[in-house]
């Protein structure tokens, strides 16, 4: 798998990049190969803190194999296989949310060609997670070769505009919640993950194997990248950067797929924020669903949903509560459609 070389201060960072099979056959497709598999927009997949791109695991085989999507997944800064800084260490004082966009539009250029995209490119889709779509938004303003690349985005469990307690956002988490995680995980960060994580995917909603895998996952961060992180994303509101995204002549298409019980960013003062900031936004409410929703059906229906965010349809308001759109009050398939 590739490795680019940052323009910040020369860091290396790892993405997957990952192609449908033609030779061997790939296990149960959904079809068989098709030149047209190359229009698909390319999946572009960016993670949430602390995690590595290997947290989309669950949803890249289905997606990749059966669905026969091109999907990029890149490792953070600090994350997985890419280092937190690199041999200019006059820019490693400086490594913040900029700096995770920065990074983001290089690996766009390199594995796409954004920045001389041809007006026949597929183009891709970007999949967030919490952090991760923030950083989306930020590479998007950054780069207008990107903001013209991108079809749309999915943002699953987002924690935008900014995962904390604001005059818009009144029951978000306040600052003592973030300072008492990052105290916590200087004191004990194994004992902080094997008790906190539970807390962000919702009570016994992972297997202990499944919980395990992410606990690795995080513990293997690196740890000044770690707690960096969550300073970088606590210091910036992306409401005026997402009011700056919309563009009533180029539309920016959204899909939101929500947990319900979300304490770290609900639905009213999260998702509904990033509507009004961004009209082309559509809701989806996972009922019971905690800010770490990790439902298997995501990359079961990912593909129905993605496929309508490619096509740009417009899809009419999502019923506020409801755990679901239907397939009649929108022209979006159901998260249970499969």
């Amino acid at each position: 798998m590739p490795y680019i070389t940052s323009n910040h201060d020369g860091a290396r960072l790892f993405y997957r990049d990952y192609v449908p099979a033609s030779s061997p056959a790939a296990f149960a497709p959904q079809s068989p190969p098709d030149p047209d598999d190359r229009k698909k927009p390319v999946l572009v997949l960016t993670s949430a803190w602390p995690f590595s791109s290997k947290m989309w695991d669950h949803v890249l085989v289905p997606l990749v194999e059966t669905y026969r999507f091109r999907c990029i997944a890149p490792d953070r800064r600090g994350y997985g296989k890419s280092e937190w800084s690199g041999p200019d260490t006059s820019k490693a004082e400086r490594i913040d949310y900029d700096t995770f966009a920065s990074d983001l539009v290089q690996i766009l250029d390199t594995a796409l060609g954004v920045s001389s995209s041809s007006s026949g490119s597929p183009g891709f889709i970007g999949v967030g997670s919490s952090l991760g779509c923030g950083e989306l938004l930020m590479a998007l303003s950054a780069s207008t070769e990107a903001r013209n690349s991108c079809k749309g985005l999915i943002f699953v469990a987002t924690s935008l505009p900014i995962p904390l307690r604001t005059a818009e956002k009144p029951n978000g988490p306040p600052r003592e919640f973030w300072d008492n995680i990052l105290s916590s995980l200087r004191r004990d960060k194994l004992g902080w993950l094997r008790t906190g994580l539970p807390f962000i995917f919702g009570p016994d909603k992972l297997s202990d194997t499944e919980m395990k895998r992410y606990e690795h996952m995080a513990e293997e961060s690196d740890p000044i990248a770690i707690e960096r992180t969550v300073q970088a994303f606590l210091e910036r509101d992306l409401s005026d950067l997402m009011k700056s995204l919309h563009d009533p002549e180029k539309p920016l298409s959204i899909l939101i797929l929500q947990g319900d019980k979300d304490s770290v960013n609900p639905i009213d003062e999260g998702p509904e924020l990033v509507r009004r900031c961004l009209p082309d936004t559509e809701i989806v409410v996972y009922k019971d669903g905690y800010h770490g929703e990790r439902d298997p059906k995501l990359g079961q229906s990912g593909p129905k949903l993605l496929t309508q965010m490619r096509t740009q349809v417009s899809c009419k308001p999502t019923e506020r509560g409801a755990s679901k759109i239907s397939s009649d009050s929108a022209k979006v398939a159901p998260v249970d459609a499969l």
